[in-house]
């Protein structure tokens, strides 16, 4: 955690910066305040936890799901714990920390991801490339369908052009006799 601190200074402060509006958000929402706006900071502190965790996977060695979940756990915690946020700004966390019940205005962390959550997570990917795969198809055949169509117009168009000459020919045929 201290050494994602160090290395990724901005990416922590905007994280942190993230956690001070969901703060504030939450206070609003308490007294009657806008769901739109702590909706917003709550996607926001979770984006910046997303891109706190993504670079810390390459510090933790090889990829772990345990440790980046504490990473995870920490970096949501220290969003909204003043003392947390104080020791992982300056470099100086000794222990992985999660947020204990539900932060000082209801906007914790979310629980660690379960097995079932995983796969939850993995079927969704699936049918996520399954839906692109179609979409992909799907649009293949609307081009398909115009280049037949262009054909057909432009076979429809030769047809009426070859009855235009034939009908004309005919004409021709009868005054001539």
């Amino acid at each position: 955690m201290n050494q994602l601190a160090r290395r990724h200074k901005r990416e922590l402060g905007a994280l942190l910066r993230a956690g001070e509006r969901l703060r504030a958000a939450q206070e609003s929402a308490l007294g009657g305040g806008g769901q739109k706006v702590l909706r917003s900071a709550i996607a926001k502190e979770r984006q910046q936890v997303g891109k706190l965790v993504g670079l810390a996977e390459p510090l933790l060695g090889a990829r772990s799901e345990p440790k980046l979940e504490r990473v995870r756990a920490t970096l949501h915690a220290a969003a909204i714990d003043d003392e947390l946020r104080e020791r992982l700004a300056s470099g100086r966390l000794v222990e992985d920390r999660a947020a204990s019940g539900l932060g000082p205005l209801g906007g914790g962390p979310a629980p660690a991801a379960t097995d079932e959550d995983r796969a939850k997570r993995k079927a969704a990917a699936v049918a996520a490339k399954e839906g692109e795969a179609a979409r992909r198809q799907a649009e293949k055949a609307r081009r398909d369908v115009e280049r037949k169509r262009a054909r057909v117009t432009a076979a429809a168009a030769e047809l009426e052009a070859a009855e235009r000459r034939l009908a004309e020919a005919q004409a021709r045929e009868r005054a001539a006799r």
